[in-house]
């Protein structure tokens, strides 16, 4: 049995407490971060998916910005987006096409003083 070689304990040594410490720390973080901004992006989603949504309602429809909003506005209470307002929606005409843009900023705590600020463009012709 003298051939064989047991490496000593000494040599046998993992992560220590302040490793493993770090490393729950930063995944807290991450999953903290994640905690605080999905909602954000699926609610992107959904002001995305509306808004093309009345946009395909509209097809060569004249209408108001105003009426644009209105119905915009029914769609987006009911999925319960609470972020967009009518101040973010801008109305033009682009190339005798009607272009619908909403641009908006959405600011969440994360940690204490710091907080995330996510802009956001969905745009619809």
């Amino acid at each position: 049995m003298r051939g064989i070689m047991t490496p000593s304990p000494a040599r046998q040594r993992g992560a220590g407490i302040l490793t493993m410490l770090v490393c729950i720390a930063l995944f807290g973080a991450v999953a903290l971060s994640a905690l605080r901004l999905a909602p954000v992006y699926m609610e992107y989603g959904v002001v995305k998916k509306e808004l093309q949504a009345v946009a395909a309602e509209l097809d060569g429809e004249r209408v108001p910005s105003r009426e644009v909003w209105r119905r915009l506005a029914k769609r987006l209470d009911v999925n319960n987006v609470k972020d967009v307002g009518e101040e973010n929606l801008v109305v033009d005409m682009v190339d005798g096409e009607r272009r619908i843009v909403i641009e908006y900023e959405v600011v969440r705590p994360f940690l204490a003083n710091i907080s995330f600020l996510l802009s956001f463009r969905a745009e619809a012709e």
